[in-house]
């Protein structure tokens, strides 16, 4: 029983861990298109907005929206569990 409760503690901790990781990310992936957004309002006049570094970027946000998906959807299945 001692074994399963550590083992049961480490992994909450991995998740809480993560999903800190996934909030971060996010939060560096807001803060980027924020800046992205005020330069290319002054830079882009004219130029095509769906260029490679644009579609990398929007690439990197979907994939970012799916990893903190997921962490939430383990994170609810894990305290239904411990229900």
């Amino acid at each position: 029983m001692h074994k399963l409760m550590a083992l049961n503690q480490k992994q909450k901790l991995v998740l809480q861990r993560k999903t800190e990781e996934a909030s971060q990310a996010t939060k560096r992936l807001k803060e980027l298109l924020e800046t992205r957004k005020g330069s290319s309002r002054e830079a882009l006049s004219g130029a095509s907005v769906n260029g490679p570094g644009t579609q990398a970027l929007m690439q990197a946000i979907e994939h970012e929206i799916e990893v903190t998906v997921h962490v939430h959807e383990v994170r609810s299945e894990y305290e239904r569990q411990m229900e």
